[in-house]
């Protein structure tokens, strides 16, 4: 059964993929459904004037407060796909979509992204705006100038919503479904960590410690209710394990909090633990709204080459020194499937210490079967730098197709 537009749009706004976005721009300019809806708006152009960030704001907020939706650029009002003329994806990022906002908010930001595409070779843009912990109003009124005169895009202190096809200010209805709304999302995120951020003993209570109470705390009995007990360690006491778990029903407040506990679990709990296939593509996929530190880059990258997805990113992302050490760890313990990709790995992130690499992988080993078999290394040893930066995965003249196990191996960026 087809997904409708509202499920394809909730799709989009989680885990956005090309194939996604093409149906999805397919199915809302398609002939009979040519009309904008609550969820989404679309915008012919976007030239970077005032008025064009004004509108883009108003927008935004709009879908912001009534749960999250799209702006499509290279749309007309009616459905009519027109394309754009250049990119856009530099101009509307998030950073400088919110360094505009904040010129207008205090204390918010939009939770955004975009997604560039061609679609019959004419150039869309989506903006994509989530739902975030708050109301966005603003706090100035956005005006710009239309033909000498002085227009208004929005008002300060009101609250826009998307009601229909256009934004409007919010009736007392409409603030109350929101405040339902936030409370819905901060009980379920709270509830989730509650419940099963960790595992206690049957029977265990909560106690809330007071900062800087000395001892003092709160053991919690109901809503809102508690008795003040005070806090103390027992003479040999022994530590309780608290074990983290990941369950992907759980929500997370932004991408930054699930990239957290997943570095939490492999850094404090598990060194084997390794990120699932497709919650590293949704990293890639998100990659742009969030700042990568090398712990996390690693993480990443152990996952990538044990499920085979795209480890050659995080590879980059990596400082030399860091990655050599890593590299050369899994060389000494030489897990599978790891070690299917590693020869590859090497090859197209540290080209110049392969040979080296290689006689490493060897010391001590009969590679004369299995993955990787000494006669795999010594093709990719002799291999000219150009005949293995050239090559185009497995179907390839430069490359022996059972050289290749999987396409990100060849479709790497070469590390200077």
């Amino acid at each position: 059964m087809s997904n409708t537009l509202e499920q394809l749009i909730a799709q989009a706004l989680e885990t956005p993929t090309v194939v996604l976005m093409r149906k999805l721009l397919h199915r809302m300019t398609r002939t009979g459904q040519r009309a904008e809806t609550a969820l989404v708006d679309f915008k012919q152009d976007f030239d970077g004037q005032t008025r064009a960030w004004c509108t883009l704001l108003a927008e935004g907020a709009a879908l912001t407060n009534s749960g999250g939706g799209l702006l499509v650029y290279g749309v007309r009002d009616d459905g009519t796909r027109v394309g754009l003329e250049r990119s856009l994806s530099r101009d509307l990022d998030a950073a400088k979509i919110n360094d505009r906002l904040s010129r207008y908010v205090t204390g918010i930001q939009f939770n955004v992204s975009n997604f560039e595409m061609k679609y019959y070779k004419q150039l869309f843009l989506f903006l994509f705006f989530r739902s975030v912990p708050g109301l966005v109003v603003f706090d100035k009124d956005g005006n710009y100038t239309d033909g000498g005169q002085t227009k208004v895009a929005f008002n300060a202190g009101v609250i826009y919503v998307r009601r229909g096809t256009k934004k409007t200010a919010a009736t007392q209805a409409d603030i109350n479904a929101i405040v339902r709304r936030l409370a819905e999302n901060q009980a379920r995120e709270f509830l989730a960590r509650v419940e099963r951020v960790a595992s206690l003993p049957l029977g265990a209570e909560i106690i809330g410690t007071v900062p800087n109470g000395l001892g003092q705390g709160v053991l919690l009995t109901g809503p809102g209710q508690g008795i003040p007990v005070h806090v103390s360690e027992a003479e040999g006491s022994v530590p309780v394990s608290l074990v983290e778990v990941l369950d992907p029903d759980r929500p997370y407040s932004s991408l930054t909090a699930q990239v957290t506990q997943h570095l939490r679990q492999w850094k404090q709990e598990d060194p084997q633990y390794r990120i699932p296939k497709s919650t590293l593509a949704l990293w890639l996929a998100r990659r742009h709204e969030h700042e990568w530190t090398a712990e996390e880059c690693e993480l990443a990258l152990l996952s990538g080459l044990k499920n085979r997805s795209f480890p050659n990113f995080w590879a980059r992302n990596l400082p030399r020194a860091r990655l050599l050490r890593v590299v050369r760890r899994l060389i000494s313990d030489f897990p599978y499937p790891e070690r299917e990709a590693l020869p590859y790995l090497i090859c197209a992130q540290l080209w110049s210490d392969r040979v080296d690499m290689f006689a490493e992988m060897e010391q001590g080993r009969d590679l004369s079967w299995g993955v990787p078999t000494k006669w795999t290394l010594k093709k990719l040893a002799d291999m000219t730098e150009a005949q293995f930066f050239s090559s185009r995965g497995p179907t390839g003249d430069d490359r022996p197709r059972r050289l290749t196990p999987w396409h990100d191996a060849v479709e790497a960026t070469r590390r200077q």
